[in-house]
């Protein structure tokens, strides 16, 4: 018996008639969970993106809706209801709450896994893919970060499936609605208007309904229409997102810097030439998003999709459309994403490819399992081995990939946060790690995150975190006066501007810095990181 909950209307009596097939996802749901809690610390508060969002949570209570110049309000609005759980006045508690919060949504979307899967497979295969999803290590590990992707990764599967059914008009405008939806989590959302238009026109070629696509396009335009207006009220630009209009320039370290001015690719063409432009934005876009998704897919899924995707072209014909749909989004998908991984290899982009990835993913495992072979139950026992053995290799590269976070290095990271705070009197630079809970501190110490307001000159204290940008500590100073810079915050191996790693081995080269703290002088065992006051006056004469 087929088990599929849009296409037959007995669903209860479907429901009760497949306990086992329950028990199983149940089962699968739970193991999950128990990974997902390994990978995280439910006593660390929240810090930088994911502490911005639930700030935003805590306004929007106090109906304020704002938005962020680099992200929308959809995860932020999804959480505040959930604040309410509790009362608290210590900011750990609401913590907790949204990091369960997303690992209760990921884990959800094990079950949607399942219907999407038995697009393409029967149960059997359908309930393989569902374990792939549910012991995969990136996604457990990202649930319970209080970050976007699992509310983002959740509205991408069911668009998707609803796209998929048969004969279902008011399912199809679900996934128009969900495709809003996902644009309203991430802006990377909008690509998936653009699969579901491809899917939809391809689907229905020969019977194609203008009216109804018209309003299936009406409806992902007022579920976006509300951000729209907000960001277009505040910034003059409904598609204005901060960083990322930017532009085009050449490093990470520019996007954030508030030193460097946005350019257009004309701009970027005249400065630099159409040969770096092509080089930097289109091939190394393109290297950058297959090592990306090269990322995203180890340890098993690596060796799984190159032979899915050979073998996605010799499918039976009653899912070659599936299979098609499927390609339409991993690619529109990856190809968005270049431009941005030409500046920003972060394998996190990538990550809500991972279901469709791993939907390839079940084809060569299927055709193991189909080879005729005189052996009772071959195709049973081979699947059992076959998914025993990539689940194993999914828990211990968990477990020793992504345990949860070093408890003292972190405690380190919050009292060196905490130091700045309370004594430094003016605006520092830092490019690494150390300075993670800042923000978190600035806010907390001052017990004002239940009245949290959305407005970008808020701030709780009289020193600010500057992003500059440069390729010595000479243009870092050169841009600092002007904006303030007091102190440069440097660690041990920076991650962004290596330059500077010469600063942290080297002081007594440069003698218009002073070394006002080591953390290794107050004990600290984890953490690295020294802080020099800059004189000006010494600098100046240094440089002439």
């Amino acid at each position: 018996m087929k088990f599929n909950l849009f296409e037959n209307n007995s669903f209860k009596m479907q429901l009760k008639s497949n306990s086992k097939l329950i028990i199983f996802l149940g089962i699968l749901a739970i193991s999950s969970i128990f990974l997902k809690l390994y990978s995280i610390d439910l006593e660390l508060p929240l810090y930088k993106d994911n502490l911005d969002l639930t700030m935003r949570a805590f306004a929007h209570l106090d109906g304020n809706f704002e938005v962020s110049p680099n992200r929308n309000f959809g995860w932020s609005i999804f959480q505040s209801p959930f604040l309410l759980l509790t009362n608290s006045e210590n900011f750990l508690d609401y913590s907790k709450i949204i990091r369960l919060l997303g690992i209760g949504v990921s884990t959800s979307s094990i079950f949607l896994m399942y219907f999407l899967s038995r697009k393409f497979f029967n149960q059997k295969y359908s309930l393989a893919s569902c374990s792939l999803f549910a012991f995969y290590p990136q996604l457990n590990q990202i649930s319970g970060l209080g970050q976007t992707e699992p509310l983002f990764i959740m509205s991408i599967m069911a668009s998707l499936l609803f796209i998929l059914r048969k004969n279902n008009d008011k399912l199809i405008f679900f996934s128009f609605m969900l495709a809003g939806i996902a644009y309203s989590i991430r802006p990377m959302g909008m690509i998936i208007i653009i699969v579901l238009i491809i899917i939809y026109l391809i689907n229905f070629k020969k019977n194609l309904k203008p009216l109804k696509f018209l309003l299936c396009i009406a409806i992902f335009i007022l579920i976006i229409l509300p951000i729209s207006v907000v960001r277009y009220d505040q910034y003059g630009d409904p598609l204005y997102y901060g960083d990322v209009s930017k532009g085009f320039v050449s490093t990470t370290s520019m996007l954030n810097a508030i030193n460097v001015e946005s350019t257009s690719a004309s701009e970027f063409i005249n400065n630099e030439g159409i040969y770096t432009f092509f080089e930097l934005f289109i091939v190394s876009g393109i290297i950058n998003s297959i090592k990306g998704i090269f990322a995203v897919s180890f340890p098993y899924l690596l060796f799984l999709i190159p032979v899915g995707i050979l073998l996605s072209f010799k499918t039976k014909p009653e899912i070659k459309k599936f299979i098609l749909s499927n390609w339409i989004l991993i690619i529109s998908y990856g190809l968005s994403l270049t431009i941005v991984s030409a500046i920003v290899l972060s394998p996190r982009f990538f990550l809500p490819l991972i279901p469709f990835l791993i939907i390839f993913s079940i084809l060569p495992i299927q055709k193991l399992c189909n080879l005729q072979i005189n052996f009772k139950n071959y195709q049973s026992i081979s699947l059992i081995v076959i998914i025993s053995l990539i689940l194993s290799i999914s828990v211990y590269y968990t477990i020793t990939e992504f345990s949860s976070p070093d408890k003292q290095l972190e405690d380190e990271k919050l009292e060196f946060s905490r130091y700045l705070h309370d004594n430094l009197d003016g605006n520092f630079f830092n490019a690494g790690w150390a300075t993670h809970y800042f923000k978190y501190v600035e806010i907390i110490d001052n017990n004002q995150f239940k009245s949290y307001y959305l407005n970008t000159d808020n701030r709780y204290s009289d020193i600010e975190w500057l992003r500059l940008y440069g390729t010595s500590v000479e243009d870092i100073l050169n841009d600092g006066q002007s904006l303030g810079l007091n102190y440069l915050v440097i660690e041990d191996k920076q991650y962004a501007l290596f330059f500077l790693d010469d600063l942290y081995e080297d002081e007594k080269s440069y003698p218009y810095l002073t070394k006002i703290y080591d953390s290794n002088d107050v004990g600290m065992k984890k953490l690295n990181v020294k802080i020099f006051k800059i004189n000006y006056e010494e600098f100046f004469k240094y440089m002439d």
